[in-house]
């Protein structure tokens, strides 16, 4: 139980899967989420701001033109921001500063506005901003640094007010700060519980639930990866196909559990010889893959190795003598076909056992 799960692990890191659960993957997929929302809760914050605007001079109060222009840059800015995080080259990690930055701008510009014109509806907006810009942001420190001006803001703003009213503004600054953050931590919970998920169906999709190593599907998504390294390397790719012999046999004398006991046990066998950079996968039934950069190892010598760590798993030979055929092919960088690559590491190992019983 022990080696399988050390087959489990090496497979993940290899693979490059992510660990269930890990801070790093929980990170990734909120900002892959950040990614894809918040240019859309931008250009709807655009949109609101403009017809919030619009609707008070028409309808209210004759506004001033500072308030006019501070409204009309905002617009831009948000509009603006939204385009901006939608760039294919931005850092993963931008989004959440934008939508920080923005709505400070935002609480900034209504503070402005207050001071100049004190009035309780639009510092009433400006708790509202303050309460949703968290679970938008969806990252911990721009919200909290964000916070720190927008709070202060409001702290000088309240003076336009009396004594009394101006404790009342601070502390609901406070409350509109506090419910913001809940909601983030509730929305970030939320998203971290659905990226755990995620997680989990991609490696129930690419992983063999018996050896632990990757399936069929999870070597073939990661074969442009190993492609682009070996281009970018200037590497060449090789493939060993390994055939497990006596399977059927086995399965037909004791059973099916010893069968996938022997499947088992080469996968161990195979993992254990591989070097930890290579992809290691269950191709079929009773055959695994070995991807890898630089030159193809001595399939014989692979063979002896392999041949060695099942002996040492501690398998009955009576019950099955420990054979695997193994095949070998490699392909420089510049005519990759991963795909081609394994039929000829295919063929090679087909060859080398009809010569083998042939001798």
């Amino acid at each position: 139980m022990e080696a399988r799960a050390s087959v489990t692990q090496s497979t993940e890191s290899v693979g490059g899967c992510l660990v269930v659960g890990s801070t790093a993957s929980q990170r990734a997929f909120r900002l892959s989420v950040g990614r894809r929302e918040t240019p859309r809760a931008m250009a709807v914050t655009c949109a609101c701001f403009v017809s919030i605007t619009v609707t008070n001079a028409m309808f209210g109060p004759q506004m001033a033109a500072v308030s006019v222009l501070l409204n009309s840059i905002v617009g831009i800015i948000l509009l603006g921001s939204a385009l901006v995080i939608r760039r294919a080259d931005l850092p993963a990690a931008a989004p959440p500063w934008i939508a920080a930055g923005c709505a400070v701008v935002m609480v900034v510009a209504g503070q402005i506005q207050v001071w100049l014109k004190p009035d309780a509806a639009s510092f009433v907006y400006i708790m509202l901003i303050m309460v949703a810009y968290g679970p938008l942001t969806l990252g911990w420190l721009p919200s909290i640094i964000a916070a720190v001006p927008m709070f202060a803001g409001c702290v000088i703003v309240s003076r336009q007010w009396p004594p009394v009213d101006a404790t009342d503004w601070v502390i609901a600054s406070l409350a509109a700060l506090a419910i913001g953050m809940t909601l983030l931590w509730i929305r970030l919970r939320s998203i971290n519980e659905l990226g755990d998920l995620s997680d989990l169906v991609k490696e129930l999709a690419t992983k063999d639930q018996l050896t632990g190593l990757l399936n069929r599907r999870g070597i073939e998504d990661r074969i442009p990866e190993l492609a682009a390294t070996a281009l970018r390397h200037k590497e060449s790719v090789f493939a060993l196909f390994v055939d497990v012999d006596g399977l059927k046999a086995a399965n037909d004398d004791h059973g099916h559990l010893f069968g996938d006991e022997v499947i088992t046990v080469v996968a161990e066998a195979v993992r254990a010889v591989a070097r930890s950079a290579d992809l290691v996968g269950r191709w079929g039934g009773d055959e695994f893959i070995v991807l890898g950069l630089g030159l193809a190892p001595s399939p014989d010598t692979f063979t002896q190795r392999v041949l060695e760590e099942i002996h040492r798993s501690g398998i009955d030979p009576a019950e099955w003598p420990g054979g695997v055929s193994i095949g070998a092919a490699s392909v420089s960088q510049h005519q990759i076909d991963v795909n081609d690559l394994i039929n000829q590491a295919d063929h090679d190992m087909y060859t080398r056992r009809r010569a083998r019983r042939g001798n």
